[in-house]
């Protein structure tokens, strides 16, 4: 049955690419970070650009700097047209007919399958949902273009193991050959380079993105002489960054013209080696050491979690936001990286960092919205009382003034917040925040480090195996299976009185 359903998909890619496209749900609207990561679109038109040019070899990463750097950027723009030098034309030989193909894998969806299944022995029986959605985009690229598509299937990001949400970076590897073919064979030999770097890869996926989200910021970007010279580790990390300004006119033209980079190298216990990167528009106070305060967050916040931090860039687009008009201070982690508009005088750099850091394990597919934002707001409060301890086991200060708030408007415990008509829509969102740290730090100092941990750690093993969404009742039992024996009954006690859920009586 599943041999069908990938054969299907497969002539389902095949058709998408020999037939004219319609582009569903894109927009070239002006967009703001604020607004999130929003759902892939199907594959879209190609959008014109300029004539495929040759390009240079991919320029290999310099290596780790341990003393923070900094750099300012200042770019000019390309020369007038009129200064541009015109090809003599020159007499050009008869064309010569094309031969018939002989290579089935060219134009057969079905022989492009046998081809890949060389590389992927899965490919034809996907094991799990993980692998299955990396079918279909695979099969699109090698159909446009088998030699990038074996080029695609040979990158080490692929052969090391399929991991959750690797269509996006194929995807935007597709999109990126439909404008320009020479620029996605260049993105593409950079995201070979071994070891695997997050920068090398989610640059593919941003700048396809780009082709149908913001095709006009693109063109510009793509005519910057630092773009066209060769990629550098820091311009690709930047690139991530500054796509998720597309659409926002000012700063992203701003930041073309003069960014300021702060980087290093850290060594986590359990990750390895993570570079950290700072990007803003405008010279970085020397007085505050903003790589300082991430690393403490990421070393913070895998202590916690007990599983290796997923990311090997941590990449942060710093905005001062009065200079643009924002009034809606604070941070959003995008997935690829981390954009904070702040004003200095309020909300605490660290605290924002510990928050929107920590969500790169609370993602939105984790669990219920209390688990996901309560537990980012959880961590900015466990890394604060862990303060670097190696010993620090807990517990973590229990502020019981948000229980009491959360009560007296409507919202008694965890169940009540999904009522559909609660009596305050504005206390309803506040207390998924405030009542869902309160409700895990009430768990973390009953259950104990330890077990607190190895039930985060399975829920988010949950999500990377596209298994999303568990309900509150999966919450619970996964809570419960790790309680310690000695700790259960204080454990039931603690989730029955806090939460409230219908399924508890039983247990």
């Amino acid at each position: 049955m599943r041999n069908k359903k990938i054969q299907a998909v497969l002539a389902l890619a095949f058709a998408m690419v020999l037939l004219p496209l319609a582009a569903v749900g894109c927009s070239n609207d002006a967009q703001t970070v604020a607004d999130g990561m929003a759902d892939r679109a199907p594959t879209p038109v190609p959008v014109a650009g300029p004539v495929p040019t040759d390009t240079p070899a991919p320029v290999p990463d310099d290596p780790p700097t341990p003393v923070p750097t900094v750099t300012a950027i200042r770019c000019l723009p390309p020369p007038p047209a009129a200064d541009r030098a015109t090809p003599v034309p020159t007499d050009a030989p008869p064309p010569t007919p094309k031969p018939t193909p002989t290579d089935p894998f060219e134009n057969n969806p079905f022989s492009a399958a046998a081809a890949l299944s060389e590389f992927f022995p899965w490919f034809h029986e996907p094991p799990d949902d993980v692998h299955a959605s990396v079918v279909q985009p695979l099969a699109e690229v090698w159909l446009k273009d088998a030699e990038l598509g074996r080029e695609l299937a040979r990158a080490p990001w692929l052969a090391d193991g399929i991991a959750a949400k690797e269509f996006n970076p194929i995807y935007g590897l597709s999109n990126l050959f439909d404008l320009d073919p020479a620029l996605a064979r260049r993105m593409l030999a950079y995201s070979m380079e071994e070891p695997v770097r997050d920068r090398n890869i989610d640059s593919l996926t941003v700048l396809g993105d780009m082709t149908w989200q913001n095709p006009e910021d693109l063109d510009l970007l793509r005519r910057q002489p630092w773009f066209t010279d060769g990629l550098d580790a820091e311009e690709r990390a930047f690139i991530v960054a500054l796509a998720k300004v597309a659409g926002s006119g000012t700063l992203f033209r701003d930041l073309l013209a003069t960014r300021y980079t702060q980087s290093t190298t850290i060594s986590l216990p359990l990750a390895g080696e993570v570079r950290l990167w700072v990007f803003h528009h405008g010279p970085l106070s020397p007085g505050q050491d903003i790589l300082a305060l991430m690393e403490h967050s990421v070393r913070g916040v895998e202590r916690m979690m007990a599983v290796p931090f997923p990311r090997s860039d941590i990449i942060l687009l710093l905005i001062n936001a009065p200079e643009y008009g924002q009034t809606a201070l604070g941070g959003v982690n995008l997935g690829d990286s981390l954009t904070i508009f702040r004003d200095s005088e309020r909300f605490p750099l660290a605290d924002l960092l510990n928050h929107e850091i920590a969500h790169f394990y609370f993602v939105h597919e984790i669990g219920p919205f209390w688990l996901v934002e309560g537990g980012a707001n959880f961590a900015q409060a466990y890394i604060r009382a862990w303060a670097g301890s190696p010993d620090w086991t807990g517990p973590v200060p229990v502020d019981e003034l948000i229980s009491t708030d959360c009560a007296e408007n409507g919202i008694p415990h965890i169940h009540a917040l999904s009522d559909p008509d609660p009596p305050d829509r504005m206390w309803q969102s506040t207390c998924q925040y405030g009542l869902g740290q309160y409700f895990l730090t009430k768990l973390f100092n009953t259950l104990g480090a330890t077990a607190f941990s190895a039930t985060l750690g399975e829920l988010y093993g949950m999500y990377l195996q596209l298994q999303f969404y568990p309900t509150e009742e999966q919450v619970y039992r996964t809570f419960l299976r790790h309680a310690p024996s000695d700790r259960e009954a204080a454990f039931l006690e603690v989730y029955r009185r806090l939460h409230g859920g219908p399924f508890l009586d039983g247990n």
